[in-house]
């Protein structure tokens, strides 16, 4: 463990997670004492904690920051030419792992299972001579009033994928 780390360590026993689900702390020993799924004194792993948002900057690019107990660090750029992001989450109503709907703010995050993203990608320069006049569904974003926003100059595409988030769906399993 490297100080001034964040570290965090699950539960995976019925019994203690009910009383006690989880430790977050940015030190070494005795506060990692959660057990694993046999609930027989093995203790559970403990992982760092990362915790990153990603954003879309004022200059058009995809980036992410770490917030850590030093505070926030300094944004890594991912891609360029990035106009648009959005997240709708999967909630998953009926136990079984998927999703059932989606949410851009779900109202119970612990039935959150996944989420759909979508980028708002455009070309690096005005192509002359094009106009866009395409509507871009993202998510619960007011496609045309955003659409009414852009400088119609840019060739533009929309990339969308699903990611499951696997802790969540371990636990239902």
């Amino acid at each position: 463990m490297v100080a001034n780390d964040l570290y965090m360590q699950v539960s995976e026993c019925g019994a203690q997670y009910s009383t006690n689900p989880f430790v977050l702390a940015a030190n070494s020993g005795s506060p990692y004492t959660l057990q694993k799924k046999d609930c027989a004194g093995t203790v559970a792993p403990v992982r760092k904690f990362i915790r990153r948002i990603f954003f879309v900057s004022s200059d058009d690019k995809l980036q992410y920051v770490d917030i850590g107990p030093g505070g926030v660090g300094t944004p890594v750029p991912l891609a360029e030419n990035i106009e648009n992001m959005q997240v709708e989450y999967g909630v998953d109503t009926d136990g079984d792992s998927s999703p059932d709907n989606f949410a851009s703010v779900p109202a119970d995050w612990t039935q959150v299972v996944g989420a759909r993203v979508w980028l708002l990608a455009r070309a690096p320069l005005v192509t002359a001579g094009y106009t866009d006049d395409k509507i871009y569904t993202m998510g619960d974003v007011n496609a045309t009033t955003y659409a009414a926003s852009l400088n119609k100059g840019y060739k533009r595409h929309v990339f969308t994928g699903y990611f499951n988030f696997v802790n969540p769906q371990g636990r239902k399993e």
